[in-house]
């Protein structure tokens, strides 16, 4: 009987990469690949990165995967996904750590999903402009700026990520969302108690 893992998608959803290292992409991929992982999202972004960055870091990694096509996909959709692990390709798409590279401009959601961003986290630790952070002393909770990001990012279909978010801006874009929220990288409080959550 063929193996489990090679009968289900194996999904690493949170890649983190040294943002202006080209050079050191291509063997992380490549042990996700020969490791038998079929899906990896990778971060082009957190909140030391500036839009232009984080802009630069998603065209390089988009022309890396062209370059590399015979073993790599830029997955935009589930398709994309189950038609890779077909064709025994790698597939790649990005997330971003922290919708601080937003900036003010709330194109910038659109402009990252047409990139290849599937998922974003609202808030890196630390409060910006869309909420509050888990090592905030105090956390306001989902800013207004915060609600306008949230309706476009389910407008353009990109996921709202909880992780790092402090406990009342998650709890508000949880009783917000009317789609899935995720926190991609986190543990059960029951577990794994955040001092931060505590107060």
């Amino acid at each position: 009987m063929t193996p489990f893992h090679q009968r289900t998608l194996v999904w690493n959803n949170h890649v983190c990469l040294p943002f202006t290292q080209v050079e050191q992409w291509a063997g992380e991929l490549a042990r996700h690949k020969a490791s038998g992982v079929n899906v990896v999202s990778v971060n082009i972004g957190d909140a030391d990165v500036s839009c232009p960055e984080a802009l630069r870091v998603a065209e390089r990694l988009r022309a890396w995967i062209s370059d590399h096509a015979r073993d790599y996909m830029l997955a935009l959709s589930v398709r994309d996904i189950r038609g890779a692990q077909r064709a025994g390709k790698l597939a790649i798409f990005f997330d971003i750590e922290g919708g601080a590279v937003l900036g003010s401009d709330i194109a910038r959601v659109q402009q990252f999903y047409d990139l290849g961003v599937r998922w974003m986290l609202f808030v890196y630790n630390n409060a910006n402009a869309l909420g509050g952070g888990c090592h905030d002393e105090e956390d306001h909770g989902l800013t207004p700026f915060g609600y306008e990001v949230a309706a476009e990012m389910d407008r353009v279909g990109m996921i709202k990520d909880c992780s790092h978010t402090g406990y009342k801006t998650a709890r508000d874009i949880l009783d917000y969302s009317t789609v899935p929220v995720m926190f991609s990288h986190a543990n059960p409080r029951a577990l794994c108690d955040h001092q931060q959550y505590s107060r």
